[in-house]
């Protein structure tokens, strides 16, 4: 989904997206680089425009980037990887970053068990979910929202 297509389903989904918190563009390219890559664009527009809510994908940001670089320094997970979420028995949420348009970063929501594959130099298995962009990933985040209200 290109960056015009996600502004129009926030917007139309705003009921859902409007949050609380919003982030600054400081704060944002202070994450970055403390990750040592750019977030992607999905991610610091919805971000600093919105705020922070129940579908928007990403719980906070602050507490992501420290989780990511604990697991590198702890479990040596390696620096393309980004946690988004860890939901704990629900499961982890990263992203595989990559070179890619607009810095739109395949999204997966596995386990930790995922993690430890990737660390390993391994495949990941078939029973994970696979997203294509951060943006991917909040419409699959609002369609939950609106099939479990």
């Amino acid at each position: 989904m290109d960056q015009q297509a996600f502004e129009s389903f926030v917007n139309e989904n705003i009921d859902l997206l409007k949050g609380a918190r919003p982030e600054t563009n400081d704060d944002l390219d202070r994450y970055g680089k403390e990750l040592g890559f750019r977030l992607p664009q999905s991610v610091k527009w919805l971000l600093a425009t919105h705020g922070y809510s129940m579908a928007c994908g990403i719980e906070n940001l602050e507490d992501s980037v420290k989780t990511t670089s604990e697991c590198r320094k702890t479990i040596s997970l390696p620096s393309n990887i980004f946690i988004i979420n860890d939901w704990n028995d629900g499961g982890v949420v990263f992203a595989i970053v990559e070179e890619r348009p607009r810095d739109e970063y395949e999204i997966v929501w596995g386990d930790a068990t995922d993690l430890y594959q990737i660390i390993d130099g391994k495949a990941l298995g078939t029973d994970i979910e696979r997203f294509a962009s951060f943006s991917d990933w909040v419409v699959d985040r609002v369609r939950f929202e609106r099939e479990n209200a």
